[in-house]
């Protein structure tokens, strides 16, 4: 056993002892982890103030990027965190994926842990590898308390991810109403396009997701707006044989006549799938 190993169990006694016979408080084991990285993973706070004390490297970052910091606001340790931060743990460290303490609670859920990282003055913007902010993986998680947060602290609300993707169009995809609605109340912008050239509208209507259709309708989204390859929100709608969709996005001036890049109109791709309703729905609209 060492020092590493009787901090993973919360061997407060041991860990001194070690200490006192002056084991290297920075040692590590063969993963990567030393015992201010385990301690802090795990909450252990009167064994991560023995280390801090002893001067532990408290921006060391394990085999995957990870510092103690990164650990705690993972695990949801709250206590851990802020004894961290008042010991000035860089707040703004990224681990390999180019995840910060911010992202990483904002994805898992706590909110406590958030607030006190955008108080230490957390990058609330930051990006990590994939292009996502604290505010995309809030919202694509569906952590409603966490996106009002971030919002409130002026998060760039039409960021994008290296997919062209905004936490819109995510919270959309993933059918988080709630969240959808705040987004919108804080003017998210409707019309933006990632990629692939997708909306938030017809992405929730790839979906099936009806409230958050309805949602975006009321805030003026292009119901004709064409993705890369020339589906609209209809045809995705169609596609997918969601009628009531289809019956909405009609009443909102959906333009029946629209083609993909094949050639096809909605109604083609409903009559593919054999969507018998849908089929008379779009014939009664005069789709070809």
């Amino acid at each position: 056993m060492n020092i590493t190993n009787y901090a993973r169990e919360n061997d407060f006694e041991k860990v001194k002892e070690c200490l006192e016979n002056g084991t290297d408080v920075n040692m590590q084991n063969k993963y990567g982890n030393t015992a201010l990285t385990w301690a802090s993973r795990y909450g252990y706070g009167k064994v991560v103030k023995l280390l801090l004390e002893n001067n532990a490297d408290i921006n060391f970052q394990d085999g995957d990027g990870n510092n103690a910091l990164a650990w705690a606001s993972l695990a949801g340790n709250y206590k851990v965190v802020k004894l961290l931060l008042a010991n000035n743990a860089d707040v703004n460290l990224q681990n390999e994926f180019g995840h910060t303490a911010l992202i990483l609670a904002s994805l898992h859920g706590y909110e406590n842990i958030v607030k006190v990282l955008l108080e230490n003055d957390a990058d609330i913007n930051m990006q990590d590898s994939y292009g996502y902010t604290a505010l995309m993986v809030a919202s694509l998680a569906g952590n409603y308390k966490i996106v009002k947060l971030l919002l409130e602290n002026n998060a760039d609300i039409n960021g994008i991810d290296k997919a062209g993707k905004t936490a819109l169009i995510w919270a959309s995809r993933h059918g988080y109403e709630n969240i959808v609605k705040v987004l919108l109340d804080k003017k998210a912008d409707v019309n933006l396009q990632e990629s692939y050239g997708y909306t938030a509208l017809m992405v929730a209507s790839y979906e099936g997701n009806y409230n958050i259709v309805k949602l975006l309708l009321a805030k003026g989204v292009d119901v004709n707006i064409q993705a890369k390859y020339g589906n609209t929100a209809l045809i995705w709608a169609s596609w997918q044989g969601y009628y009531k969709i289809v019956r909405l996005l009609l009443e909102n001036d959906a333009d029946v006549n629209l083609r993909d890049k094949q050639g096809r109109t909605a109604l083609v791709i409903a009559q593919e799938h054999g969507y018998t309703k849908i089929v008379k729905l779009l014939e009664n609209k005069g789709c070809k």
